[in-house]
């Protein structure tokens, strides 16, 4: 793989802690976030949530291909080739109690296209989770460590060439699903937490190997892991704001009587 070496400007107006947001409630349990806009140091893409979980940032040197500029700032796209995000293993990334929602531009085809993938093996079930796109039937899917199979959310749901917000959310039980705010199936089903492998975006598990899973074409404005599973309120009001846990609460200014 070869490292990316660019740099791109952040935005200087941001919540960095929940003592800052008007959102404070979705900095609990926020234990990664990576926006593109808010965040990249040459080839890596910092984590906004302050919890030390940077990523590094593989054959995405192209300024005019892989540097599309959004409403949200610039967003990262992945050609679904060889372009990824690799995050080094951390406990918190690899938990059976998590939600990770994405706010994200669907260009790509596949059955199996890979979102986020934590684990690298090529023996699929041997992964902690991989969360993809099933393009064809227009829904979201989850392969996790139990069942050994994949979970599929309600089809006809993802938006193709266009912007979604795509969520799933882990109890230890069951996976719930999420697109564009709304609830779209559940399954039973628990996360893996013992492969160290590390944590990745838009790469294909056992790369070269493989033939199920593959790098999805998308473009990222947003990628956040909580610890927890979110609440159908708090998917909503962040479908409806995707970087709602770094807007700045307003100050109130009191005046003195003159």
């Amino acid at each position: 793989m070869r490292e990316s070496k660019i740099v791109q400007p952040t935005l200087s107006r941001r919540a960095f802690n929940k003592s800052e947001s008007a959102n404070p409630s979705l900095w609990d349990g926020l234990v990664g976030a990576w926006v593109p806009a808010l965040g990249v140091q040459g080839n890596r893409l910092v984590d906004v949530s302050g919890n030390g979980n940077v990523g590094t940032m593989y054959n995405m040197t192209n300024l005019v291909t892989n540097w599309i500029p959004t409403k949200a700032g610039i967003a990262l796209n992945f050609d679904g080739t060889d372009d990824l995000v690799s995050v080094p293993d951390r406990n918190s990334l690899r938990t059976n109690l998590l939600t990770i929602f994405m706010w994200v531009y669907v260009n790509t085809t596949g059955n199996r296209d890979t979102f986020i993938s934590c684990g690298n093996s090529r023996t699929f079930s041997s992964n902690n989770y991989i969360f993809c796109v099933d393009s064809g039937n227009r829904r979201i899917s989850l392969f996790p460590r139990t069942p050994t199979s994949q979970l599929f959310g309600s089809s006809g749901v993802v938006n193709l060439a266009a912007w979604n917000t795509v969520a799933f959310s882990a109890d230890g039980t069951n996976i719930k699903f999420w697109v564009n705010g709304q609830a779209t199936g559940s399954a039973t089903g628990a996360l893996g937490t013992n492969n160290t492998s590390g944590w990745y975006v838009a790469n294909s598990p056992g790369a070269g190997l493989g033939d199920l899973y593959f790098p999805a074409r998308i473009t990222v404005a947003s990628v956040m892991v909580f610890s927890y599973p979110l609440s159908a309120k708090q998917i909503s009001g962040l479908n409806s704001d995707p970087l709602a846990p770094f807007r700045l609460k307003r100050r109130v200014i009191v005046r003195g009587a003159s």
